[in-house]
């Protein structure tokens, strides 16, 4: 029986019951049994768990969070001498894998909660959630995780599920958690106690829930670690055929994720991986991918590296690149098509032949590289996003990736099927302009005046010298700007979440809804301190001042040094653009929403030259 400060089915609601999963044969013949009578329910302070006598690692532990009653207890106070400390359960110490086994040779492994600390950390008294605390570091609650899994990814999503939903909703919620525990687990080099133990290589989650306190709904995720086990050669004997025997296996597919919910799965995969069965509820979140692709996408790389994919389902759906550089640094896959970014123009020596030199030049697209300080820039300036690369010709309904703030179009929503309606902007069109600050100096030489020394440009000449002190510093200049919009954003939603719901829509891609086209664009990026480029006027000029982005000046390039992006007074660039993605909240309906919407984001390029807006923009960034 269990004891009064166990694990609750009723915790979330008398009518919303969540029980222990159900075993199957072989694992009820190898669970741990203990008190009088025999159960297999091992109890500690609001959490329960299930032990594996062959393995020494639980099946799952199942706990209940009280968000209300939750005790912000710091780590190092949980025990009196401010470190962790780690015991054996007494009730079967021979079922445990102890110490030993995290001090072993090769053992680079941390100890792994799957009930984590804060979790059963709640209750009337703080020493209520104290003692819950304590008990999460019995070994019985540990199975060996690497630090890329149990500090990073793992920990993000645990976070998630405390703090950022349970702690400020005051929810009531029960999370289960374990190991899959195969017969094909790879074995750790390292023999303990005479042993070579299998280490467990994916691990699961299952959260329940209630939105409106009359239905019950479930969310379940799944990571893994394999792929970084064997890199380190901590594990060997790898081998999957058991594992695959019920799965698709029809093509192999890689891929890193960024946050918790990328990692999201259906129910039917945790219990087909783990063979358990557990209480029915809603499931919000559907995926239809075959279990292999899923299995491979939830290992957690190190370095964060992108491998690409071999396999495109519906090549007449979507835009594939048909070749792949896969020394590129900044290849990206999806489950149904191989994203790539879009072909570059390697920057071309220094030249006073002007036809050669009015070719736009942008640099190789590597991770290192100036996109990053670009987009982030003008999206922190703007409000927007920036497009990559710049010269490149976005439109309204364009689908595609966002990786930081670089976008790589991979199709349209016509594609789709999805037609759409656009607002065109009938206000006044506006000038803007960015420059690194501190990092630019532009120096304009009107006809008839003396050059610059060292200057390739006559006295005779009109032109310009733009002088850069800064690795990947910036000068932007759009004439005319345009913004236009999808019109009915909420029927467009309506159609990408059906379209989500039929499998096809990846819920990582993002849909342009909203475009600044410019006349014509000036954009330099200096690739080291140091960099110059002069231009001259073609045409006749009066005024003190040059637009680099006026066409019909008939800019030409008399001289670039350590340039990385040139491109000049082009026309009809789109050089910012807003989108929309799908968001699945852990607790709730899946949604299409803005992206890193604020109302300091609802600026557009047309009132940012207002100096209150600019004041209020400089604010929400602080």
């Amino acid at each position: 029986m269990s004891l009064p400060n166990a694990f609750r089915a009723d915790f979330i609601g008398s009518d919303l019951i969540v029980n222990l999963p159900i075993v199957n044969n072989a694992q009820r013949d190898d669970l741990v049994m203990i008190n009088e009578p025999a159960t297999p329910e091992i109890d500690y302070p609001h959490f329960t768990l299930y032990l594996s006598k062959s393995r020494r690692f639980p099946y799952f532990t199942a706990t209940n969070i009280d968000g209300d009653l939750f005790k912000p207890i710091p780590r190092k106070k949980v025990f009196g001498s401010g470190r962790d400390e780690w015991s054996l359960d007494s009730r079967f110490p021979d079922y445990q894998w102890g110490a030993k086994l995290y001090s072993a040779d090769k053992s680079d492994f941390q100890r792994g909660h799957m009930t984590k600390r804060e979790d059963p950390q709640w209750g009337d008294t703080e020493a209520e959630a104290l003692a819950a605390a304590q008990a999460t570091y019995h070994f019985s609650n540990c199975v060996p995780q690497l630090g890329d899994l149990n500090t990073k990814e793992w920990g993000k999503l645990e976070t998630y599920i405390l703090s950022k939903e349970s702690v400020p909703g005051k929810l009531k919620v029960s999370v289960l958690t374990g190991p899959v525990l195969s017969p094909q687990d790879p074995l750790f080099v390292t023999s303990v106690e005479g042993e070579q133990i299998p280490i467990p290589t994916l691990f699961w989650k299952v959260v329940y829930y209630s939105n409106n306190g009359r239905d019950l709904s479930r969310a379940a995720f799944l990571m893994g670690q394999e792929n970084e086990l064997f890199r380190q050669k901590i594990v060997m004997a790898k081998t999957h055929v058991d594992l695959f025997k019920a799965a698709d296996s029809t093509a192999p597919f890689f891929q890193d994720f960024v946050d918790a919910a990328i990692y999201q799965v259906n129910m039917s995969t945790i219990e087909l991986l783990t063979g358990l069965k557990f209480t029915d509820a809603n499931e919000p979140y559907k995926d239809a991918r075959p279990l292999k692709l899923i299995i491979d996408k939830v290992q957690v790389k190190a370095d964060q590296e992108i491998s690409a994919a071999i396999h495109a389902l519906d090549r007449e759906n979507f835009i594939v690149p048909k070749v792949i550089d896969k020394d590129d640094e900044y290849i990206v896959s999806f489950n149904n098509l191989i994203l790539a970014a879009p072909p570059v123009i390697t920057v071309a020596a220094a030249s006073t032949n002007n036809d050669a030199a009015l070719q736009p030049t942008v640099s190789s697209f590597t991770a290192a590289g100036p996109q990053f300080q670009y987009t982030n820039d003008l999206k922190k300036h703007f409000g927007y996003y920036a497009t990559w690369n710049p010269g490149l010709h976005l439109q309204l309904g364009d689908i595609g990736i966002l990786q930081g703030n670089v976008f790589t179009r991979i199709g349209h929503l016509r594609f789709q099927k999805i037609n759409f309606e656009v607002n065109a902007d009938d206000t006044t069109p506006a000038d803007i302009s960015y420059k690194t600050e501190g990092a630019v100096n532009v120096t304009t030489k009107l006809s008839g005046t003396a050059a610059l020394p060292g200057s390739i440009l006559k006295d005779t000449d009109a032109g310009l010298t733009i002088e850069f002190n800064k690795k990947n510093a910036i000068f932007f200049e759009a004439d005319q700007t345009l913004t236009s919009t999808i019109a009915d954003t909420i029927g467009l939603g309506e159609a990408v979440l059906k379209s989500f719901e039929d499998g096809k829509w990846d819920k990582n891609w993002v849909v342009i809804t909203e475009l600044v086209t410019a006349k014509a664009a000036t954009i330099l990026i200096s690739s080291l301190a140091g960099a110059k480029i002069e231009l001259k006027v073609t045409t006749s000029v009066s005024a003190p001042a040059i637009d680099l982005a006026d066409a019909s000046l008939g800019l030409s390039t008399q001289f670039s040094k350590s340039m990385d992006t040139t491109i000049i007074a082009q026309a009809g660039i789109t050089p910012l653009f807003k989108a929309m993605k799908i968001r699945t909240p852990l607790f709730g309906e899946p949604n299409f929403e803005p992206l890193n919407v604020s109302a300091f984001d609802l600026l557009t390029p047309q009132t940012i030259s207002i100096e209150e807006n600019k004041q209020r923009f400089k604010f929400a960034e602080i």
